[in-house]
């Protein structure tokens, strides 16, 4: 299992997807008066003036985290069964990419969160963790169909 080279890709995908969880920033939004930041667990307003923190907005983005961590784990655990694994890498796919759209447009439009005209954006690190994993989904999607294209050839020579 750990040998194919898919593995090692989901792999990757699942450790760069984990990181998100320890609370690493993905977007900021800086105003004159307020800074807001996103990480896996909300929303948190700090004063820029006195550096305190003003509100936390907490929603479940964690769940969501963990919920592709697990799926990626599940995907990565049905070797045996290329049909359902090929399918399962394909929703992933489509799931993990409308994820990605979100944060885009939640990037461009997110900066009225702290109600200021002139508010600039700022992508963190947390944000490249989030991107990097789509190239790796897809070079295991790659491989993948060729391990089925394998097989099947395979069970035509018999």
């Amino acid at each position: 299992m750990i040998q194919r080279v898919q593995s090692i890709y989901l792999i990757l995908s699942m450790i760069s997807i984990s990181i998100l969880l320890s609370g690493v920033e993905i977007i900021s939004f800086t105003g004159v008066k307020v800074k807001a930041s996103l990480n896996a667990f909300g929303i948190s307003k700090t004063d820029v003036l006195s550096n305190q923190n003003i509100t936390d907005q907490t929603f479940p983005l964690y769940l969501s985290i963990i919920g592709l961590v697990l799926y990626m784990f599940i995907l990565l655990m049905r070797y045996k069964d290329l049909k359902i694994q090929l399918k399962m890498i394909r929703r992933l796919s489509l799931i993990y990419l409308l994820l990605i759209i979100s944060f885009l447009c939640f990037s461009i439009y997110g900066s009225k969160v702290i109600n200021e005209s002139d508010a600039t954006t700022s992508i963190g690190m947390g944000f490249i963790y989030f991107i990097i994993p789509f190239p790796f989904i897809f070079l295991a999607q790659i491989g993948i169909k060729r391990d089925k294209k394998l097989l099947d050839s395979l069970n035509r020579l018999r």
